[in-house]
């Protein structure tokens, strides 16, 4: 399954792959699969939860490290999570409020 957000759908690939001679596993329609910590079921979010994002950023606030190691982690993990999420889910304004 190969997400596309410009058609906000998620393409099927019939390719097999390998990983160190073990065959893994190709999902269907209705399979659960995560990307970015963010599950996707078929070719939508499966829940998008604008709450988990306040939380993530409060942890990383209150955590006992330095600047750069936040907004490394900000800009190579929450960003790109956060914009899957809106990508992908069915958004409205009173959710996102």
């Amino acid at each position: 399954m190969v997400p596309s957000g410009r058609d906000r759908k998620v393409k099927t690939v019939d390719e097999v792959y390998s990983l160190g001679g073990v065959v893994l596993p190709t999902l269907d329609v209705s399979s659960l699969w995560r990307y970015l910590g963010v599950s996707f079921t078929g070719s939508r979010v499966d829940v998008f939860d604008s709450a988990a994002y306040v939380t993530a950023l409060n942890r990383i606030s209150s955590e006992p490290m330095k600047a750069q190691m936040r907004l490394a982690i900000a800009r190579d993990y929450l960003v790109p999570k956060f914009v899957h999420g809106l990508t992908f889910a069915v958004t409205s304004v009173r959710r996102l409020r």
